[in-house]
């Protein structure tokens, strides 16, 4: 009997699930299904930095997109053994001593800070700094983790702090809800909650200095985590009739998006470099060795033992398309897409394919979200005239976004940590090829395609079929699975020589106007 796991993605901007069978690796079916309310910061009237979700939305892609999946593909219910899930992190959800978020409650549905906020939420800028002060040389704290966002709604709303008896990275909060057990994940907590293996949390004398109550923080937390091959628990049996599956399916602990991707490229070796690129782009390479990358964070046995994970990231990138799309395409891009027959998207596409590197002489910075470590910052675009049009500042935000990629290759390589080969997934590596082409050029390397254009949920698919067989045979190496199911397609994009040599030029002048810009803007 064929055996198959579902994976589920929660993303930034959608939920994806796929359904996998196992003994090939062989994707069956996949749905994507976007998030109803998006993001419901408009809704209290606040800053731009805050960016939340509804945590109906994320039960809807369960209760739905599960039963969808059955009936398309009519696989039977009882062949279904294992689930794996995977989300943003630090995406933050404070709950009740029940799992059930604070935001269902009446008396505290109208505060913001009773949703979750989405990892790219940067409204605790302030206490991150705060932090990292008190922190002084040690390990620099992010916005857009676990314990400054805990912080914001600290200083923010004291009331939804002292009535949160936990506070969930979203993924954990899934699986609590799916299986009735608190079971955290480890590969969140050691990269985006301060959390270490060896010594846990940061010191309670750091978190006394930013406030003598805030040291209670960790009782809403968590002091055990695990990895997310490992089992949760199985279904509970109040939701089995609802999403169609018997109640001895697994369901693993939660996984960080980015990882979970990893495991779709079947890379279990050291210097391959891995690159999801999406709303924001992680870059994930193993290392036997044990460097300190700048604006790089590492874990130590985080997915193949023996090994360093190392992550770089850049926090807007498919946002910064995103953004040319929805406030500068010119209405003559619509009417010459419509007299050739092509959506927009596919006429900009063509236009991106006819150009030359640097074209019009635009320059942009790709900071539209600020940085992940550090100030805020602001993006940037230079060199306009009255000739440019929409197609010189969208080419522009893709050399800036591919010359960041570079510096981030080039400070593994100048470490002595070498990358020998670039795969690349995440929805922009496959809707399109023009932008992979230009990194291809900028980097000089070839890339290669993950085998999954939902590499996130199909990498949480491959993570609860480890779970599973482990479960079922104890000499099964995680691996092994990864190295059976996952894998990389056929397509790859290889650098233009002429190409190659224009970017190289051009790439020492973009980091000066980098560091000029940037300093400029952290300050404004």
């Amino acid at each position: 009997m064929d055996r198959y796991t579902i994976g589920i993605d929660f993303g930034s901007n959608n939920g994806r699930i796929v359904l996998i069978e196992i003994e090939r690796g062989y994707e069956v079916y996949s749905t994507e299904m976007p998030y109803r309310h998006g993001n419901i910061a408009e809704r209290f009237h606040i800053e731009s930095e805050y960016v939340l979700h509804h945590p109906i939305d994320y039960l809807t892609i369960i209760l739905k997109g599960i039963p969808k999946i059955l009936k398309q593909t009519g696989i039977k219910p009882n062949h279904i053994v294992a689930i794996g899930i995977d989300a943003t992190t630090s995406s933050v959800l404070p709950t009740n001593n029940e799992g059930v978020p604070l935001c269902f409650d009446d008396e505290y549905c109208k505060s913001p800070h009773a949703y979750i906020k989405l990892w790219k939420d940067h409204s605790a800028q302030k206490e991150a700094i705060y932090l990292n002060g008190i922190l002084g040389g040690e390990r620099k704290l992010s916005a857009e983790w676990l314990i400054p966002k805990i912080a914001h709604i600290y200083v923010q709303d004291r009331m939804i702090y002292d009535a949160a008896s936990r506070f969930m990275e979203v993924g954990d909060w899934i699986v609590w809800y799916m299986t009735g057990n608190e079971r955290r994940g480890r590969l969140q907590a050691e990269f985006t909650s301060t959390w270490n293996f060896d010594k846990g949390f940061i010191d309670n004398a750091v978190l006394e200095k930013f406030s003598d109550d805030f040291k209670d923080v960790y009782s809403k937390l968590a002091d055990k985590y695990y990895y997310p091959y490992e089992v949760a628990g199985e279904i509970r049996p109040d939701i089995t009739d609802v999403i169609g599956l018997p109640s001895n399916v697994l369901v693993c602990v939660s996984n960080i998006d980015a990882i979970a991707a990893m495991a779709a490229t079947g890379v279990t070796e050291a210097n391959a470099l891995v690159s999801v690129i999406g709303t924001s782009s992680c870059h994930l390479i193993h290392s036997e060795d044990n460097k300190d990358i700048p604006l790089s964070e590492k874990v130590k046995d985080a997915v193949i033992p023996g090994l360093y994970t190392y992550i770089s990231s850049q926090v807007a990138v498919g946002d910064c398309f995103r953004w040319c799309f929805e406030n500068i395409i010119p209405y003559k891009y619509h009417k010459e897409a419509r007299k050739r027959g092509l959506t927009v998207l596919d006429y900009i596409e063509t236009k991106i394919n006819e150009r030359i590197p640097m074209q019009s002489g635009c320059v942009a910075l790709a900071c539209l979200n600020g940085f992940r470590v550090g100030s805020g910052g602001r993006g940037f675009i230079g060199g306009i005239n009255l000739n440019t049009d929409f197609i010189d500042i969208y080419q522009s935000f893709i050399e800036a976004t591919a010359f960041d990629l570079k510096e981030i290759v080039d400070s593994y390589e100048s470490n002595d940590i070498a990358v020998k080969k670039i795969i690349a997934t995440g929805g922009i590596a496959y809707k399109s090829p023009a932008i992979m082409q230009i990194y291809s050029n900028v980097l000089g390397k070839c890339i290669f395609l993950s085998k999954s254009s939902q590499s996130s949920a199909f990498g949480s698919a491959v993570y609860a079929a480890a779970a599973w067989e482990k479960m079922d045979d104890k000499t099964v190496s995680f691996l092994d699975v990864v190295q059976r199911m996952g894998g990389i397609r056929n397509t790859f994009f290889e650098p233009s020589v002429e190409y190659q040599k224009s970017y190289a030029m051009a790439y020492p002048l973009y980091l000066r106007i980098k560091d000029l810009s940037s300093d400029m803007f952290t300050e404004w």
